[in-house]
């Protein structure tokens, strides 16, 4: 889905080759308006100014806290700012307080809140990262 469309996405492995986590980096367009606001756009809150959005951060539990998480963030600001990206939007889950965590770790900050198109109604932190 992600490499049909020129974006990118990546999975990470242990050395016995089981996967242990995986993200994703898509780009578009910059939204209107300055980074650091929210807009609605197609029915839904988005980060303004931003061009790139992370996506699909998953890492297994019994990987977590040992660094891959970290190296999966930081290959998508990689590739992203590669690309010439600016402004890098995350969607989370609320309740993700690790992954709030390890984001705000890369200078990620809160903007803004939503209800997720989910079967939950997950509401969720929109923050944005600068590159």
């Amino acid at each position: 889905h992600y490499l049909d469309r020129g974006h990118a996405f990546w999975v990470a492995g242990q050395e016995e080759g089981a996967i242990i986590g995986t993200v994703a980096l898509e780009c578009f367009p910059a939204l209107p308006g300055a980074p650091g606001a929210a807009l609605i756009r197609e029915e839904t809150v988005r980060l303004a100014g931003c061009d790139c959005a992370l996506e699909r951060l998953y890492v297994h539990p019994q990987a977590r806290r040992q660094g891959a998480g970290r190296m999966l963030v930081q290959t998508v600001l990689d590739e992203a700012r590669r690309r010439g990206c600016r402004h890098l939007e995350i969607w989370s889950d609320q309740r993700f307080l690790a992954a709030h965590r390890l984001y705000a770790s890369f200078g990620a900050v809160t903007i803004a809140e939503r209800i997720c198109h989910d079967p939950d109604h997950s509401p969720e932190w929109g923050l944005l990262l600068s590159l």
